[in-house]
């Protein structure tokens, strides 16, 4: 089925967004992307849409998967990394820093970002978002079955009350 279609209909409300096709009511479940796996390749991608082998392990609904990137302007973004490096360094060199290994940490990846920026590559911002279609009524198996999924991989996913009709028009 179609979403653009005369026999569709897209309700938004306060609570979230449903599609009417046909008489058949389905959810529009926006989420993001709060924090991703501290190490990810790329090629692992594919497991985020579920198991090929296992039912158990699939999403049971529909879904669109969407990754926004811009690209920002380098000179704010250099001016930015620099700042930031300075004061994770500050923060690592202090002595509350013994107790705080998460500081020695940030202050090596913003030496490297910052190294990165001087050797000429760029960074981008970016917007991972999961939009789930399902039928009314599924919706909290279709939730728990996605955000089982996501943290099975090391992601944490939050629901985005506010933007249902945002996330399909961005998809």
């Amino acid at each position: 089925n179609q979403i653009v279609s005369s026999e569709t209909a897209i309700l938004p409300s306060q609570s979230g967004c449903t599609i009417v096709h046909k008489d058949q009511k389905y959810s529009l479940i926006p989420f993001n992307v709060r924090t991703f796996p501290l190490n990810w390749k790329g090629v692992r991608s594919g497991e985020l849409i579920g198991s090929f082998k296992s039912d158990i392990l699939r999403l049971g609904c529909p879904f669109i998967l969407s990754l926004s990137v811009i690209l920002p302007d380098q000179s704010k973004v250099r001016t930015d990394a620099m700042a930031r490096s300075a004061r994770a360094t500050q923060m690592a060199d202090s002595p509350m820093a013994k107790y705080m290994p998460t500081w020695g940490d940030k202050k090596r990846d913003w030496d490297y970002t910052v190294k990165s920026l001087e050797d000429g590559n760029k960074l981008t911002l970016s917007c991972y978002q999961i939009l789930l279609l399902t039928k009314q009524g599924e919706e909290q198996q279709a939730e728990e079955s996605l955000r089982s999924l996501y943290s099975s991989l090391g992601w944490v996913i939050n629901k985005s009350r506010y933007t249902p009709l945002h996330t399909l028009l961005n998809a």
